[in-house]
């Protein structure tokens, strides 16, 4: 009885296995297939058929053109009349679709997250002032962090000038002339400069400085310092720099431009024996790393506005006394040879001056330690000297040139409706934009 059940079972098994079998093939033509030539244009179309066996027949000159009939694979065929099953295509290429980043691929069709955008300035500062970063490397990271990044020409990186006049020099201590300082205000700084309201009137703005105090009797200001401002070469911005900047001005004097009288009618840089002293001697007292004060001849509403003009600009002490020629007496050039062409690492603002070839061309270019938060928007500031008024027009008319000194009756050719300057209109290619100078209230 054992044995028989046991073969019973092993014959059961056999059976369930064999039906299994059955039950998974995959039988492509099936009971119901129906076999036939299933292309309506043949002329032995069957309706009925449900599979294609490749008797199709063609009336002559009517056969098919088998190819790939895909317009965005890359073996298309225009000539295929049917699609052969045998188009291929390229692979996406994959890359970084934002203009804004370091590694932005204008080939690419998808973007694939692998933007990059270089370190933060704050972080890459950061870091330098800490130690852990050295200068060159700094420079490299904020250059990749704040370049210029081009998108389009109505935005470009570069911009050329053609201007009427050079200017006479870049030291900001012995410079009057407005050439001299469009130039000045890009390289140097100031505690506080001139800006406008939108309305035409001039209002004063904090840039070196964070804010100021003024004693009981008027006379003494104690300036406070922001603590995360560079020279170009690296040197952090301190106290004794503005210190030694103002008296330097007292005590070259600006011999050619006779500038200095803007802040020598508020205070005096004499020590004890009467002679200039680049250290403030009685006048001038540096209370910390950022912070000093100034004690004035007489109390002075307009003192905050004579130290934002150019000649109140920030120097580094450092470097101007090491290129310092001082032969005595009259013979101390308080490094004004140095200073004349605004040598690197002189300045703290957003610009160095690359070259400078007088009477003919100068050339700005970024400083990457610039302390103000954000990106450049121009990485190359090209100005032309051209005292020819027609020359200037031509170029500026066939687009040599992005703006520069157009005469006034030259503007009809730009610009429309200018006997209503308020609502001037700008002719195509060109933009047009009134703006007021800065206006002085009179009060009665």
């Amino acid at each position: 009885m054992k044995s028989k059940l046991t073969a019973t079972l092993l014959c059961t098994l056999m059976i369930a296995s064999a039906l299994a079998g059955c039950l998974d093939r995959d039988d492509d033509d099936g009971p119901d297939a129906v076999l036939g030539c299933t292309y309506t244009d043949a002329t032995n179309y069957n309706a009925d058929a449900t599979e294609d066996d490749g008797t199709c027949e063609y009336a002559p000159g009517e056969e098919p053109v088998l190819g790939c009939t895909n317009a965005a694979a890359t073996n298309y065929d225009s000539a295929a009349t049917r699609d052969d099953g045998s188009c291929t295509y390229a692979e996406t290429v994959m890359g970084c679709m934002d203009p804004a980043a370091n590694n932005h691929n204008a080939a690419a069709e998808d973007d694939d997250g692998s933007c990059d955008y270089g370190m933060a300035q704050a972080d890459i500062m950061a870091a330098y002032s800490a130690g852990e970063m050295s200068f060159e490397a700094a420079l490299y990271e904020l250059e990749k962090s704040r370049k210029c990044r081009e998108q389009g020409s109505n935005n470009p990186c570069e911009i050329v000038e053609m201007s009427i006049g050079d200017a006479s020099t870049i030291d900001p201590h012995d410079a009057y002339d407005s050439a001299s300082g469009d130039v000045i205000e890009q390289v140097y700084d100031t505690l506080y400069r001139y800006a406008g309201d939108g309305s035409g009137n001039a209002i004063i703005e904090p840039r070196l400085a964070t804010g100021y105090s003024v004693s009981d009797d008027g006379l003494t200001y104690t300036f406070d310092l922001r603590d995360d401002v560079y020279f170009s070469n690296g040197d952090l911005m301190e106290a004794s720099d503005v210190v030694y900047s103002w008296c330097r001005v007292l005590g070259y004097g600006s011999p050619d431009s006779h500038v200095g009288w803007i802040l020598e009618q508020s205070f005096d840089c004499n020590d004890a024996d009467g002679n200039h002293s680049d250290t403030g001697g009685e006048s001038l007292t540096v209370n910390s790393a950022t912070s000093f004060s100034v004690t004035l001849f007489a109390p002075s509403s307009a003192f905050i506005s004579t130290i934002a003009y150019t000649v109140g600009a920030v120097i580094n002490a450092e470097l101007c006394e090491e290129n310092r020629v001082d032969a005595g007496g009259e013979n101390d050039d308080y490094c004004h040879e140095w200073m004349d062409e605004a040598p690197f690492g002189a300045g703290t603002n957003a610009y160095l001056v690359q070259s400078w070839v007088r009477e003919d061309r100068l050339v700005l270019v970024p400083n990457w330690m610039y302390w103000e938060a954000g990106d450049y928007n121009i990485h190359r500031h090209t100005v032309s000297i051209v005292t020819e008024a027609s020359t200037r027009l031509l170029a500026f008319t066939d687009g040599e040139v992005d703006f520069g000194s157009i005469n006034i009756e030259d503007l009809v050719n730009f610009c429309d409706n200018l006997e209503d300057k308020p609502n001037v209109q700008s002719k195509d290619g060109y933009i047009c934009t009134y703006r007021e100078t800065f206006k002085r209230n009179v009060y009665a």
